[in-house]
């Protein structure tokens, strides 16, 4: 399978857009960065973006919705409980950064729900 690499962020006006970000930039003082995103008719244009809320794709979708760093996200597994036991946990967690994905579950089933981002629903975050 060939991974997708795409991101997204969100403009000044809380609107998520998709597309490659000219530049990724750590700085704390720096609130935009310039992403390049797909326009109508196949065209490109160059975009203000939040820095924070840029994402990548993390190559997965929950019933063809696909799943972003930052989002918020429910997750079943198993877990063994000792004794011979052997428990559904539900875990909602932040996609925070891809490269850690599957250390999340063991590396087992990654199927999720997404519940909502970190962004526009504080709220989800415990």
């Amino acid at each position: 399978m060939i991974r997708e690499i795409k991101y997204r962020g969100l403009t000044k006006d809380n609107v998520w857009v998709y597309g490659v970000p000219l530049e990724i930039v750590e700085e704390p003082h720096k609130d935009y960065t310039k992403m390049n995103i797909k326009a109508e008719l196949g065209n490109y244009k160059v975009i203000d973006v939040k820095t924070e809320t840029i994402g990548q794709y993390i190559n997965i979708t929950d019933l063809g919705k696909e799943i972003y760093e930052g989002d918020v996200v429910a997750h079943v597994h198993y877990a063994y409980m000792g004794y011979g036991n052997v428990d559904e946990v539900e875990e909602i967690v932040v996609i925070e950064d891809i490269r850690k994905l599957p250390l999340l579950w063991g590396g087992g089933d990654l199927s999720m729900t997404v519940l909502g981002d970190k962004y526009l629903n504080p709220e989800l975050v415990v």
